[in-house]
């Protein structure tokens, strides 16, 4: 079978000005529903030194404006990547060049980035690592029979529609990202396993940290099993990793299924037709083909030979065996940052009711009365009119310092957060995955915008309502991630969804059981309020108010203190709020839907969520061997942007292997 020449967006240019040779590279895959696109660049300063910025400007709103200043010495090369949020429905815009403050119109490039994605079925994304064509077409075929499923027991649903250009897509195992943000657009990466261990350790080590943030990771050509290969485990972290212990590389439960044949059609794009004939499997059943590893969040996926090009039966055999709440990005993360999402109004903070539109239309209402005909009849029975000139702009004064006061009263110049976060923890491997869920609410918002470290992926979320969603702003990479002008608006609700990979120095030091109690010590440096530890003998134990670089005994839990702990977190549940009249117009424009809004998301399906209610419904069966799960009595410094707000109704969540 021939290989598949893939129409896929991005391209690859090589241009020359004032000695310096650039290599820019946009072919990407994925980032339908958000995440970042790198626009990856490669330059060479063959003259005297330089500043260089780099400038991404979108063609209109919906996307911000990305910069990046390096300084670049005699001789020298740099690569990097200018990552851009995909936060709107806009997709394009032009790359500039400055050459020490100074516009270089020959190295223009014109970028097309992915499109919004509004079909009901969120198709996953592919990116394959390598330097060999890939005949993606029973992949293809095994994707479009999965979204022309009206039900099924995997949760799949939708319909097919045609084929995006950016579903899948091939680059070279070089000029990869080194920051795994930018692979936070994709849903699968395939990659040989040569090709993972040529690449350089930063590149490899960004594409390990996105699959512990819940990426999925398909290693080819093992050459064994993959619990044999010492060099695989090696590579992927997983003898390091303190999941090692409680967790296994496992074959897939399931069988292929045999699938109609998927063919296209110049009217629907892709249709099913009724071929459902028997077809020999291309992977080698007898050698158990694949196995997957859960690494952190995310997996790895094992394959001694080469899937490609596999068959439709196989490649939904692996696509069913990790589940569309791991393929799908809407799924995985719970939302989609380019469109609204029906659940903003659900995570409130306490206190803030926005903008008090009533109160401030019967201002404006008593404002044009008393400036307009009271004021006028008034002067003219008194037949002193010429003071028009002075109890116009009176009122007028009178008016706004009235509206400014009252709006200074209701919420201050402070900013006000409620936050909801999940630090998971791998002890042995000393980093930790944090997910947080923020929303802000700024009487008068910081000059300086939001910071986030360069490793720290933002997710904007906005209320689904006419006009909503992201209209302008920056973004500069220079030294950080530096959020500005649009991003945290003053007296409007404003949420985020943050993932961020660090490393972590905190941890627990367990002591082994002893007479029903196990002594812990915390050393992380935030107190920690409760805490549940499975020991080594399999029995949960329990503490609580265990103040940071201090000791305590656990007892065994009862069950009663772990209830107390579900209790805890299903009243913490983001919900409507009650005072919340769903029937005004103000509030119903939080549902509107536009014409091509079709995805419905669900924050109860993101990654964190899901495992806060699997633990909120049975912490015994969900914190596994060698685990721990606990409650943090402060803010742990999760990444929100901006420090010192004022917080109301946060959780703060530990889950840790040791």
């Amino acid at each position: 079978m021939s290989a598949t020449q893939v129409s896929a967006i991005g391209k690859e240019d090589n241009k020359r000005h004032d000695d310096l040779n650039f290599t820019i590279d946009t072919r990407w895959a994925g980032c339908a529903h958000g995440g970042y696109y790198p626009i990856r660049i490669a330059v060479a300063n063959l003259g005297k030194d330089r500043n260089l910025t780099f400038k991404f400007e979108p063609y209109s709103s919906g996307l911000p404006t990305v910069t990046k200043s390096i300084v670049l010495k005699t001789n020298a090369k740099t690569n990097f990547s200018l990552s851009i949020p995909m936060t709107g429905r806009q997709s394009n815009g032009t790359l500039d060049v400055y050459i020490n403050g100074k516009l270089a119109k020959p190295l223009r490039t014109t970028i097309n980035l992915a499109d919004t994605d509004t079909d009901t079925f969120d198709r996953p994304a592919l990116l394959v690592i390598s330097s060999n064509a890939v005949d993606f077409d029973q992949y293809e075929d095994s994707v479009n029979w999965l979204a022309s499923r009206s039900t099924s027991a995997g949760g799949y649903h939708g319909h097919s529609g045609s084929t995006r250009t950016e579903d899948y897509q091939i680059v070279e195992p070089n000029l990869l990202p080194e920051r795994w943000i930018d692979y936070s657009g994709l849903d699968l990466v395939a990659i040989s396993m040569s090709d993972l261990g040529r690449i350089s350790s930063d590149a490899r080590q960004a594409l390990l940290d996105w699959v512990k943030t819940g990426g999925n990771l398909i290693v080819s050509n093992v050459g064994e099993l993959p619990q044999q290969s010492q060099k695989l485990n090696d590579l992927c972290q997983i003898n390091k990793s303190s999941t090692v212990s409680s967790r296994s590389w496992n074959a897939s439960s399931q069988e292929p299924t045999q699938i109609p044949l998927v063919e296209p059609d110049a009217y629907s794009g892709h249709t099913v037709t009724s071929s459902t004939s028997i077809e020999p499997s291309v992977w080698d059943k007898t050698k158990t083909p694949f196995q997957v590893y859960e690494l952190m969040n995310g997996t790895v996926t094992a394959f001694q030979n080469d899937p490609f090009p596999g068959s439709r039966h196989e490649w939904a055999w692996l696509l069913n065996t990790l589940g569309p709440d791991r393929i799908r990005w809407t799924y995985r993360n719970g939302l989609t940052s380019r469109l609204g999402h029906d659940e903003f109004l659900h995570f409130m903070i306490p206190g803030i009711s926005g903008v008090p539109v009533i109160a401030f239309l019967i201002l404006i209402t008593i404002f044009s009365v008393v400036i307009g005909p009271l004021n006028y009849f008034y002067l003219s029975r008194h037949k002193k009119l010429y003071l028009l000139i002075l109890t116009i702009p009176a009122i007028a004064l009178v008016t706004s310092v009235s509206l400014f006061s009252y709006s200074f009263i209701a919420h201050g110049f402070s900013t006000k957060s409620r936050i909801r976060s999940l630090m998971t923890v791998d002890q042995q491997a000393a980093e930790s995955v944090t997910t947080t869920r923020v929303s802000l609410y700024s009487g008068l918002a910081p000059s300086g915008g939001l910071q986030f470290q360069a490793d720290t992926a933002v997710y904007p979320i906005w209320p689904n309502q006419p006009n909503a969603g992201f209209a302008s702003g920056t973004v500069n990479w220079t030294n950080q991630q530096s959020l500005q002008a649009g991003w945290l608006k003053s007296r409007t609700r404003t949420q985020f969804y943050t993932v961020a990979v660090s490393d972590q120095r905190g941890r627990l030091t367990i002591s082994p059981p002893s007479n029903s109690t196990l002594e812990v010590a915390n050393g992380f440096e935030y107190d920690l309020e409760q805490l549940v530890v499975r020991g080594s003998d399999g029995k949960l134990y329990y503490g609580e108010n265990i103040r940071a670089d201090s000791k305590k005994t656990l007892q065994e839990a009862t069950t009663q203190q772990t209830g107390q702990i579900s209790s805890l977190l299903r009243e913490n549940q983001p919900a409507l709020p009650a005072n919340v009249d769903t029937s005004s117009s103000y509030n119903r424009s939080y549902s509107y839907r536009g014409p091509y809004d079709n995805f419905h998301s669900q924050f109860s399906r993101n990654m964190t969520e899901r495992k806060i209610s699997q633990i909120s419904s049975a912490i015994d069966a969900t914190v596994g061997d060698r685990q721990y799960f606990g409650l943090f009595a402060e803010n742990p410094e999760v990444p929100i942007g901006i420090t010192g707000t004022s917080e109301r109704n946060s959780l703060f969540l530990l889950h840790g292997y040791y």
